[in-house]
């Protein structure tokens, strides 16, 4: 994370939101540049920042619109937002391929993500401060 393009995963959306992204990259790209576009298009129209909830809500639209027709595939990637916004303050959300979105206060995707489960259900996180939370989650 320290060294520019070792990491293809992790991209910023938008002055507020970051996402990263699990399962096929490409596809993850192409979710991550609609996310772009409609916190531009959001910020565009109202010339406010888009919250989290609300983005997240908008892609999870995006995502099942594509499990619904014939022409297209499903995505094979599952995306994880984090946003704060001064209305909202800090969300993070999981977007999963089928459209379906989830708010949490700590999530995990990926190879290894029950142990990680197993980690996190152990710390009640939404209690941590940002630093003494950055402590467990490096202890995984």
């Amino acid at each position: 994370m320290l060294v520019d393009g070792t990491n293809p995963r992790i991209f910023n959306v938008y002055k507020h939101v970051g996402m990263v992204v699990n399962g096929k990259v490409p596809d993850g790209k192409h979710v991550m540049s609609h996310a772009r576009h409609e916190a531009g298009k959001y910020f565009k129209d109202y010339d406010v920042l888009i919250g989290g909830r609300t983005l997240a809500n908008r892609i999870s639209l995006y995502l099942n619109a594509y499990t619904l027709y014939n022409e297209v595939r499903p995505f094979g990637s599952c995306e994880i937002l984090a946003s704060w916004n001064e209305d909202e303050g800090y969300g993070l959300y999981m977007l999963e391929p089928s459209g379906a979105y989830f708010g949490y206060s700590c999530c995990t995707a990926g190879k290894g993500r029950q142990t990680a489960k197993a980690e996190f259900e152990k710390t009640d996180f939404s209690k941590l401060t940002c630093r003494e939370a950055l402590f467990n989650i490096a202890k995984m």
